[in-house]
Protein backbone atom coordinates (compact mmCIF):
# COMPACT_ATOMS: atom_id res chain seq x y z
CA UNK A 1 0.00 0.00 0.00
CA UNK A 2 1.25 3.31 -1.09
CA UNK A 3 2.21 5.91 2.07
CA UNK A 4 0.02 9.13 1.43
CA UNK A 5 1.74 12.62 1.86
CA UNK A 6 0.72 14.43 4.58
CA UNK A 7 -0.54 17.94 3.43
CA UNK A 8 2.71 19.55 4.57
CA UNK A 9 4.79 17.59 2.21
CA UNK A 10 2.92 18.35 -0.41
CA UNK A 11 2.49 21.91 -0.07
CA UNK A 12 6.97 21.70 0.35
CA UNK A 13 7.52 19.83 -2.72
CA UNK A 14 6.67 22.88 -4.49
CA UNK A 15 10.02 25.23 -4.61
CA UNK A 16 8.01 28.81 -3.81
CA UNK A 17 6.23 27.03 -1.02
CA UNK A 18 9.55 24.85 0.42
CA UNK A 19 11.41 28.48 0.17
CA UNK A 20 8.63 30.79 2.11
CA UNK A 21 8.70 28.15 4.77
CA UNK A 22 12.70 28.25 5.13
CA UNK A 23 12.35 31.68 5.41
CA UNK A 24 9.81 31.50 8.07
CA UNK A 25 11.78 29.11 9.96
CA UNK A 26 14.65 31.19 9.80
CA UNK A 27 12.77 34.19 11.23
CA UNK A 28 10.73 32.17 13.59
CA UNK A 29 14.30 30.44 14.60
CA UNK A 30 15.91 34.27 15.03
CA UNK A 31 13.04 35.64 17.56
CA UNK A 32 13.01 32.34 19.48
CA UNK A 33 16.89 33.18 20.15
CA UNK A 34 16.85 36.51 21.38
CA UNK A 35 13.72 35.96 23.37
CA UNK A 36 15.88 32.82 24.77
CA UNK A 37 18.75 34.93 25.75
CA UNK A 38 16.73 37.71 27.17
CA UNK A 39 15.26 34.85 29.39
CA UNK A 40 18.28 33.12 30.16
CA UNK A 41 19.98 36.84 31.48
CA UNK A 42 16.94 38.41 33.15
CA UNK A 43 16.40 40.99 30.62
CA UNK A 44 13.10 42.54 29.88
CA UNK A 45 11.58 44.10 27.01
CA UNK A 46 11.58 47.51 28.30
CA UNK A 47 15.40 47.23 29.36
CA UNK A 48 16.50 45.68 25.82
CA UNK A 49 13.93 48.39 24.10
CA UNK A 50 16.34 51.02 26.50
CA UNK A 51 19.47 50.11 25.21
CA UNK A 52 19.02 50.19 21.56
CA UNK A 53 16.96 53.61 21.58
CA UNK A 54 13.45 52.17 20.92
CA UNK A 55 10.00 51.71 22.51
CA UNK A 56 8.97 48.40 24.69
CA UNK A 57 6.57 48.11 21.55
CA UNK A 58 8.83 47.86 19.31
CA UNK A 59 10.67 44.86 20.97
CA UNK A 60 7.39 42.78 21.25
CA UNK A 61 6.27 43.49 17.78
CA UNK A 62 10.05 41.98 16.71
CA UNK A 63 9.74 38.80 18.82
CA UNK A 64 6.06 38.50 17.66
CA UNK A 65 7.02 38.55 14.28
CA UNK A 66 4.59 41.53 13.58
CA UNK A 67 7.85 43.70 12.59
CA UNK A 68 10.25 42.46 10.19
CA UNK A 69 13.51 42.40 11.55
CA UNK A 70 16.61 43.15 9.64
CA UNK A 71 19.60 41.08 10.09
CA UNK A 72 21.10 44.31 11.43
CA UNK A 73 18.69 44.38 14.24
CA UNK A 74 19.31 40.69 15.22
CA UNK A 75 23.07 41.34 15.20
CA UNK A 76 22.70 44.37 17.38
CA UNK A 77 20.05 42.22 19.61
CA UNK A 78 22.42 39.68 20.33
CA UNK A 79 25.08 42.06 21.03
CA UNK A 80 22.92 43.80 23.56
CA UNK A 81 22.27 40.63 25.19
CA UNK A 82 26.31 40.37 25.31
CA UNK A 83 26.41 37.80 22.19
CA UNK A 84 27.56 38.00 18.71
CA UNK A 85 26.13 35.98 15.85
CA UNK A 86 27.74 33.85 12.95
CA UNK A 87 25.55 32.13 10.12
CA UNK A 88 26.29 28.91 8.81
CA UNK A 89 24.48 27.40 5.58
CA UNK A 90 23.27 24.25 5.70
CA UNK A 91 22.58 21.91 2.48
CA UNK A 92 19.41 21.20 1.90
CA UNK A 93 18.74 17.48 0.64
CA UNK A 94 20.00 17.19 -3.25
CA UNK A 95 15.99 15.50 -3.75
CA UNK A 96 14.94 18.00 -2.15
CA UNK A 97 16.53 21.23 -3.89
CA UNK A 98 18.69 20.48 -6.67
CA UNK A 99 21.47 23.16 -7.27
CA UNK A 100 21.05 24.77 -10.55
CA UNK A 101 24.47 24.53 -12.88
CA UNK A 102 25.89 27.00 -14.43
Amino acid sequence: MPSQKTLIEEFLQDADNSAEFEQEMFAFQATEMIATLMSRHGVRRTDLARQIGKSKSYITQLLSGSRNMTFHTLAQLAYMLGYKLNIQPVPLAEEQHPVPNG
